[in-house]
């Protein structure tokens, strides 16, 4: 009986149209709920755990898609964008319910929804991870608040970003020619060439 119950759920896997072009380890990041502030107030609890990286745009030219997913405003300030050890304090933007900003990492990008440009973002097709944090101390897992990586797998940032339940072990697929990792409507991170 356990065969054919292994045999029926194989069966019932949805199409490929979605599967990436190479063979990842199982990754992604969790996303916490959201405790909303006091009666009437139109904000979250704590803003800081409301923005989760949704797209990362690959090269000189890349960028970072942030994405408030909660259902009130909240603002980028007091946040960094990080690639351990290397931190950006975001600027002091209001980000709608539901709606994403762009960190660029080039002035030259014509990507929508830039709200910052990091100089120093490096952003490689083939390995990275980033992160969003409320401090500049990468290694302390109370300071995650999202976290992303791909291409291989531990990179710096990575041990407190799981003590902090904001990934789980594997990394997300790429390719050399890579030029944007996103995630599917299922919550899978796929990349497009």
């Amino acid at each position: 009986m356990p065969l054919a119950v292994a045999l029926f759920v194989f069966a019932c896997g949805g199409d490929d149209k979605d599967t990436p072009s190479a063979s990842p380890t199982p990754a992604g990041p969790t996303t916490p709920s959201v405790i909303t502030g006091p009666s009437g107030s139109g904000r979250p609890a704590d803003s800081t755990y409301v923005f989760s990286i949704d797209e990362v745009g690959l090269g000189a030219n890349g960028y970072v898609w942030l994405t408030n997913f909660s259902e009130v405003p909240a603002s980028l300030q007091g946040l960094y964008l990080c690639q351990p050890p290397d931190c950006f304090a975001l600027p002091d933007q209001e980000v709608a319910a539901g709606d994403s900003v762009a960190i660029a990492a080039s002035a030259e990008t014509d990507h929508p929804g830039v709200v910052a440009t990091w100089s120093d973002l490096a952003l490689s097709p083939t390995d990275g991870e980033l992160g969003v944090y409320v401090s500049e101390d990468v290694g302390n897992a109370e300071s995650v608040r999202s976290y992303f990586q791909w291409g291989s797998d531990p990179h710096e940032g990575t041990e407190a970003a799981i003590a902090a339940g904001f990934w789980v072990t594997g990394y997300a697929p790429t390719s050399d020619n890579a030029t944007r990792l996103y995630q599917n409507e299922g919550g899978l991170w796929l990349f497009e060439e």
